[in-house]
Order: structure tokens, then sequence, then C-alpha cells
């Protein structure tokens, strides 16, 4: 009887162990089949966060292959030029655009001659004597009958009217700039771009700037 008694136990036992052993992994499964469903969602954020990355990385060095770096650098340049010339001159801006407007003349190219001029600096005087935003000799300010040519509305609207009449005489733009330079009887004599160094010179620097402000 006791043998039977102990043999019944042994079986229980197992029987017991057996069962919690069963719950136990079905428990684990269960724990495991949770975690994967709440990491599953991050797991595909993360791959289609890194998708997207790698898109824009893709994109961007086929828009440079396209472009060419020189375009990109061109245009970076082109931007710190922009902040760096217009930050501070914004009275001078509006002046230019509304005395070139008044003579017909695109603002950006009279920008673009009192950049190479003064630097947009009111007081600006060279060694050769010429003052002001345009860069006016004493002779040519007294006939244009500008009385301050530290004035920056007056230095512009003898410097644009001066223009004005260089382009009605040579009616040719490049022929305007060089005698803006040089003076109108050069221009005459060599019968176009005088064949100075620093003339010619002024008159690439203002179709440079010309063609970035047009760009702006």
């Amino acid at each position: 009887m006791m043998r039977k008694a102990k043999c019944k136990m042994k079986t229980t036992i197992k029987f017991i162990l057996l069962i919690t052993l069963l719950f136990s992994c079905s428990k684990v499964q269960r724990f495991e089949k949770d975690n994967l469903q709440e990491i599953s969602p991050r797991s595909k954020s993360i791959a289609l966060e890194r998708r997207t990355t790698l898109s824009f990385i893709r994109e961007n060095l086929a828009l440079q292959k396209k472009k060419g770096l020189a375009d990109i650098f061109r245009e970076q340049r082109i931007i710190r030029f922009s902040r760096e010339n217009y930050s501070g001159n914004k009275g001078i801006h509006l002046l230019i655009d509304q005395e070139s407007r008044r003579k017909g003349i695109d603002p950006d190219l009279i920008r673009a001659i009192v950049r190479v001029e003064s630097n947009f600096k009111v007081h600006a005087k060279s060694k050769a004597g010429a003052l002001g935003l345009m860069q006016l000799m004493p002779s040519t300010a007294q006939a244009l009958q500008v009385k301050n040519v530290y004035n920056a509305r007056e230095n512009i609207q003898g410097g644009v009217r001066f223009f004005s009449y260089l382009l009605k005489e040579f009616d040719d733009t490049n022929l305007a700039i060089a005698a803006y330079n040089a003076g109108p009887e050069a221009v005459k004599r060599y019968n176009g771009v005088p064949p100075f160094s620093e003339t010619q010179k002024y008159l690439l620097k203002v179709k440079n700037f010309y063609a970035k402000y047009r760009r702006m």
C-alpha cells in the first residue's frame, strides 16, 4: 500500500511540474509576442527614417553632379555677396532704384557702377580727386549742378544723369561704362573702349557685378 501511495505521489508531482513548465513556456511566448509587436513599429520607423535620409543624400549627390560643384559654390558666393552689399545700404539702394528708373536705366547697372566706384561709401574720395558714391570729379559735379557731392541723393542724381547722357551719346552700354571711367573724349579718340588697363579692368568689374545683381 505504501509503495502504491508513493508512486501515486510521484506521478502527481510530475504532472504538476509538467503543467507548470507548460504554463511557463506559454507565458514566455506571449511575452515575446507582445514585445515584438511593440518593437516592430519603432523598427519600421527607424528603417523608414534611414531610407529617407539615404534618398535625400542620393538626390543631393545627383543634383551636385548635374549642376556641378562650381555652380553650387557660385550660388553660395552670390548669397554671401548679396548679404554683404544689401545689409547696411538699403537707403542708397532705394535712391539708386528711384533715380535709375526716372532715367529709364536698369538700376542694377547703376548699382554695379556704384559698387566699383565707391563700394557704397558716401564719403569716398579717390587719389585723382573723384568724390562720393558715384565718384564725380569736381568739374563734372559742377556741370551737373551737384552742390554737395557727399549728399547721397545729389551724388546719385548727378551720376545717373551723366551716365544717361553717355548712353545716348554712344548708344552702347560697354562704351558708356568705359566713358564713365576714362571720359567720353578718350572713347571718341579710340573709337571704342580705350586700351587703358584700368579702363578695361573697370569695364570687366562693372559687368561682373551687374551680372551678379541681376541674378539676385
